[in-house]
């Protein structure tokens, strides 16, 4: 009669194309398994150094018999997590070199011969559809929401309120974390006494300490002067704020320093590098950062990975990110997120049409396929074993038609960190190319030191 192994409680074997990984949900630990270990857990081999190994690490007890593999918990959270309420997407007070949304301010606007922001819609919500929507999305289990533009700031309807008032009826209706996303040049020391006793978060936007950079970026002209001046209000009233720098090509060589004057200002929410995601006016290729940049702060380079019985469930069923979210834009459109294509209605954009009714906009198809757009769906994802503990931006890998990673180094046919990265060939076909590999080690030597490959490792 031979000895017997099974998984603790809230300890999970996920299976990858060649190796293996064991979640433990308890300490948060995650372990690689290389091919060996692999095939003596899924045929509960009798290889008692092995299984010794797992018992040191308290993630298996002996059993009297054979015992199935635990399967992964399940999401029963509600469908809606997480909403963007973008106010004003293409209207701003800046010109960002950047922008997502192509937002600028009207002057500017009628100066290059665009539409008018009322003729770029065939329709915009009024005060009182965002007071019905953002109250539906609460009715339907979001608990988080974040006001965007453009600059959301700027939103006022003359007679029926603003921006603050519609952050307040959030408030009174329950919503627990409201964020602002501002360019704080337009705060004043009211509205941030208001936002305070409204409990509000607040993201900003800093792209370098030097006032120079961040005012080409911007293409405005004292921006940098207004953003810290207010900072400095917002600080000084004990609001959570986190800086948000988005790292591109001309501002690259500043970030160490915008970094150091974010971490002295000591705000509670810290620092964020979000390198220059190639969307909207971002989609230019002077502004993208380069490798090394990107490596730094973009991109996987090692296991970093924690393992919780909420986040396997979540993973493992929906998208890791965009999964649970919504974006409801201006015009009542509703995207998955608000990197979403805009001019693709088949696959990113769910209309509203005349009806105010956001449960029906979740359940169209379009939006439901994103949500549960799992790495199983991922070509390259679906072999890797640190799939439901990944993650990641649907938007960036879908530069690599959704068949592959678009930021991750990792090889899982390998095993390789830091080798290369998953580009496309001319037939639309994912392969690891390593010609970034001498880059990427050279930015992973520098952030933590490479190990071999052992039978088991925990990160």
């Amino acid at each position: 009669m031979g000895t017997y192994y099974r998984f603790l409680p809230n300890v999970f074997f996920v299976k990858g194309g060649r190796f293996g990984a064991i979640y433990n949900c308890n300490d948060g630990v995650v372990y690689w398994i290389n091919e060996e270990g692999r095939n003596n857990i899924e045929q509960n081999l009798e290889d008692a150094e092995f299984w010794d190994q797992l018992l040191d690490l308290g993630l298996v007890e002996q059993a009297s018999s054979p015992a199935a593999l635990p399967d992964l918990p399940k999401d029963d959270s509600p469908s809606l997590k997480f909403a963007w309420f973008e106010l004003n997407g293409k209207d701003c007070n800046e010109s960002c070199q950047h922008c997502y949304a192509d937002s600028m301010p009207p002057t500017k606007r009628r100066a290059l011969g665009l539409p008018a922001l009322e003729e770029s819609y065939t329709r915009k919500l009024s005060f009182s559809e965002w007071k019905l929507l953002i109250t539906q999305a609460y009715e339907l289990g979001a608990r988080s929401c974040q006001f965007i533009g453009g600059e959301p700031t700027l939103y006022s309807v003359r007679g029926e309120g603003d921006w603050l008032d519609l952050c307040q009826h959030a408030r009174d209706i329950g919503f627990e974390m409201i964020e602002v996303y501002t360019n704080a040049t337009m705060l004043t020391e009211p509205k941030i006494l208001k936002m305070k006793e409204l409990g509000l978060n607040v993201a900003v936007s800093l792209y370098s300490y030097d006032e120079a950079v961040h005012d080409d970026i911007t293409n405005t002209p004292g921006s940098h002067r207004m953003t810290m001046k207010n900072l400095a209000l917002l600080k000084k009233h004990g609001l959570k704020v986190r800086i948000g720098i988005i790292m591109m090509r001309p501002n690259e060589a500043t970030t160490k320093q915008t970094i150091e004057l974010v971490d002295s200002m000591g705000f509670e929410g810290g620092s964020r590098v979000d390198p220059l995601r190639p969307k909207g006016r971002g989609d230019r290729p002077w502004l993208f950062p380069s490798l090394e940049a990107t490596a730094l702060h973009g991109i996987m380079l090692e296991p970093n990975f924690t393992a919780s019985r909420s986040m396997l469930a979540q993973y493992s069923t929906s998208h890791s990110c965009v999964g649970g979210k919504v974006t409801i834009v201006e015009d009542g459109s509703l995207l998955s997120c608000i990197f979403a294509d805009r001019t693709n209605p088949s696959s990113s954009v769910i209309t509203l049409e005349d009806k105010v009714s956001l449960s029906d906009g979740l359940s169209r198809q379009g939006l439901q396929s994103r949500w549960n757009h799992t790495k199983d769906q991922v070509e390259v994802c679906s072999r890797c074993e640190y799939r439901y503990g990944c993650f990641d931006c649907l938007e960036l890998d879908l530069v690599n038609g959704g068949k592959a990673p678009y930021r991750c180094s990792y090889n899982p046919d390998t095993g390789q960190w830091a080798e290369g990265l998953w580009r496309l060939d001319k037939e639309g076909n994912p392969f690891y190319d390593e010609q970034y590999g001498p880059a990427l080690q050279l930015v992973a030597a520098e952030k933590a030191a490479k190990f071999e490959e052992p039978l088991m490792q925990g990160h």
